[in-house]
């Protein structure tokens, strides 16, 4: 959301809502000098009337713009003398509540206007030094969500003291025109919600003051103490010392890509661990494959970003910024899956606080890659720019087969587990089967990193001062499993162990997952059976449709005759008029046989496969449709909308009366209007009907994956080759 739709929902919205309250307050202020006015007359008023009442109870009198009889006037002048008590109350009430609205919206447009100077003034003054940035991080994190909270809470307050103002327009003592009533009906529902809207936001109040509250990141793979790993902490440790940086507290091994450092909050997977500190990832592959020069020179850009100026934005300000985001993602996705009314309430909010992290950004990410280059510079003083630029190259030019080798033995593993026991080392083994190259568009890729934005791995190169052609020999070397498998026992003191457990751990989440996911298109393939058909059943509407419009067409036919035959004849209008009624019975007529004819028609056929519409050459593959939408305005309107490149479906001519779909070919959307859709007599709401469309779209596609799955699993590695 940009700062103008911001401007608009937080300051402007309220402004308007303040302008509404100022013309109640107008209105009321109005009415108010008229009921005195008309108060101080009453008396007399009453007196004159009761004494022409007493001469001629018949005769008549002006009131208002209308002409009634002495005696009703006096009626009407008695009831306004015994309502004005509860008018006075009912006005006193709409006076009290004009000024709320115009305070809470003012109220609301200040804080509003508050938020966005302070957002504005933060994004500028962050830029300012790493200090400010972290200041105003932190300060954000305080201030916002109390300001967002009271932004919330005072304009559906605003909202709320609106609504009830009008509703009580409607309300008077006495007795009320079905229209009154039916206004001021609808009027309390309004109200109803709004009040139910502030209830949500004072409950969910708690939640939004937590919106910058960091969550921890997420890492899969194994912790490893000192003892597990003796020569990598001592490398990692004096590496560090030779930086001048803080070493890490924890290590972490996986079979995921990227080596890098997060002061997060981190929880380790599978052993749902919580680690404090900082945490040094590291990929097992690129430590076999790498060597220890280059492994240190890798490292060792990520250790810079802990030394020096870099300490501070790394250790303070990544681990809240990261946390914060990651913070409101969660707090967006679980907001557009709950009700609607409430996602309308709390989403501004949390698009606010996006708004905000947005504007750090800019400001911590602006000397981004100066920051990195520095890093490299650093990580250079280990082992010189030739042996980081051939590590980098290096990395570039295995990271595309490393992870494709890994999808291949995950998804051997996934049907006939344990397949492979050690995908690890036989990921390493292929490799030294294939021509290592660099592919055209490694250059202009970033090493993965879960937390930075790196610069380019050409960018680096030319940094570094390094040619590619000087490093490329050395980065595209052949593998060998007898150097990977020295490499690997030179770091760790059990490296089998290790390869294996990670292997094992790593193809148990993957087939968990597939399993669950194989679970829930089971599950989705079978919530439908067979083929539904769904009818109008509007015959009992037709018939008293007809019913009507049968009698009330001879009706006026027969009076339409008799002007007709009379002396005198009819004016031109009434000829108008009695057209104009006559065709309204004739369509009425029409409409009401139409409902007849259909209602034992099949509107349309739901198939495993196809939707069947009466007026269309070919059923209509669910693998086509795009999505389903079901409104309602003087009947049920069914709209199927189609795929972008679907094939527009060709009609045929069908008789009166037969359901049938409008085709929109622009929109790509059929439309089947009806009354209403039943199934064996029982009829569907618009979400029944939706819910039942969308079983059936979620059973085809299930169906499909389901069919491809073990083909396609099993096709992939004899494809490209690859045996067990």
């Amino acid at each position: 959301m940009n700062a103008l739709r911001l401007i608009l929902l937080f300051i402007v919205f309220p402004l308007l809502l303040a302008a509404g309250g100022a013309w109640e307050l107008q209105r009321i202020d109005t009415r108010l000098v008229k009921n005195a006015e008309f108060e101080a007359r009453l008396p007399g008023d009453l007196a004159y009337v009761r004494s022409l009442v007493a001469q001629n109870p018949n005769q008549t009198v002006t009131m208002g713009d209308k002409t009634i009889t002495v005696q009703r006037a006096l009626t009407r002048l008695e009831n306004a003398d015994d309502e004005m008590g509860f008018t006075h109350g009912v006005d006193r009430v709409r006076q009290v509540l004009a000024p709320g609205v115009i305070f809470f919206g003012l109220l609301t447009a200040l804080i509003g206007w508050g938020a966005m100077v302070w957002v504005q003034r933060a994004g500028k003054r962050a830029q300012l030094s790493q200090v400010m940035l972290i200041s105003t991080l932190l300060e954000g994190r305080q201030l916002l969500p109390r300001l967002l909270v009271a932004h919330a809470l005072t304009i559906s307050v605003a909202i709320t003291l609106m609504v009830g103002y009008e509703c009580l327009a409607f309300w008077k003592q006495g007795e009320m025109s079905k229209w009154q009533l039916r206004w001021a009906f609808i009027g309390l529902l309004i109200a109803a919600f709004c009040l139910y809207g502030v209830w949500l936001l004072l409950k969910q109040s708690r939640a939004l003051l937590r919106l910058f509250e960091p969550l921890p990141c997420q890492m899969f793979g194994q912790l490893v103490r000192p003892d597990q790993a003796p020569v990598l902490w001592q490398q990692v440790e004096h590496w560090a010392e030779q930086l001048g940086a803080l070493p890490p507290d924890h290590i972490v091994v996986s079979l995921s890509a990227g080596f890098y450092i997060t002061a997060s909050e981190t929880w380790l997977y599978p052993e749902e661990l919580g680690l404090s500190g900082r945490t040094l990832h590291v990929p097992l592959c690129y430590l076999a494959l790498l060597s220890r020069e280059e492994v240190g020179a890798v490292i060792g850009h990520e250790l810079a970003n802990f030394s020096g100026a870099q300490a501070e934005f790394n250790q303070r300000f990544m681990p809240l910024y990261d946390g914060s985001r990651r913070s409101l993602e969660v707090a967006t996705q679980r907001l557009t899956a709950i009700a609607t009314g409430e996602a309308v309430l709390l989403l501004p909010p949390a698009a606010f606080g996006t708004y905000f992290l947005d504007k750090l950004e800019l400001a911590a990410f602006a000397q981004n890659r100066e920051r990195q280059l520095q890093a490299d510079a650093a990580a250079a003083t280990l082992a010189g720019n030739t042996t980081l630029a051939s590590a980098l190259l290096r990395m570039a030019v295995l990271g595309p087969q490393v992870k494709e080798l890994m999808e291949v033995y995950l998804d051997l593993n996934k049907n006939n587990w344990p397949l492979v026991e050690d995908i690890a080392w036989q990921t390493i083994g292929e490799l030294q089967h294939r021509e290592l190259k660099l592919s055209n568009h490694a250059l202009n890729d970033a090493q993965p990193h879960p937390t930075s934005r790196l610069p380019a791995t050409s960018e680096r190169l030319h940094a570094l001062r390094v040619p590619v052609q000087e490093v490329l020999d050395s980065a595209t070397r052949s593998t060998s499993t007898l150097v990977a498998n020295a490499a690997l026992e030179g770091w760790f003191a059990d490296a089998l162990t290790l390869c294996r457990q990670l292997s094992t751990e790593r193809v148990t989440a993957v087939v968990n997952q597939e399993t669950q996911y194989i679970e829930e298109l089971e599950s989705h393939a079978g919530a439908v059976e067979g083929e539904v058909y769904l009818h109008e059943g509007a015959r009992s509407r037709g018939i008293l449709t007809v019913c009507i419009a049968l009698p009330g067409l001879a009706l006026i036919l027969y009076m339409f005759l008799l002007r007709i035959l009379s002396p005198n004849g009819f004016a031109e209008d009434q000829a108008l008029a009695f057209g104009i009624v006559i065709g309204l019975f004739v369509l009425a007529l029409v409409w009401g046989a139409r409902l007849i004819r259909r209602s034992p028609l099949t509107a349309l056929v739901l198939t495993p496969d196809h939707v069947v519409f009466n007026n269309l050459v070919k059923p209509v593959p669910l693998a086509h449709i795009e999505r389903v939408e079901v409104t309602r305005n003087a009947g049920t309107y069914l709209m199927v909308y189609l795929h972008a490149d679907a094939p527009w479906p060709a009609a045929m001519a069908t008789g009166f009366g037969i359901p049938n779909v409008w085709r929109r070919k622009w929109r790509r959307v059929l439309t089947l209007r009806t009354e209403y859709l039943r199934i064996d007599g029982e009829r569907l709401s618009d979400n029944e009907l939706v819910d039942l469309f969308v079983d059936y779209i979620n059973a085809y596609r299930a169906r499909t994956q389901l069919q491809q799955q073990a083909p396609r699993d099993s096709g992939k590695a004899k494809k490209r080759g690859y045996t067990a």
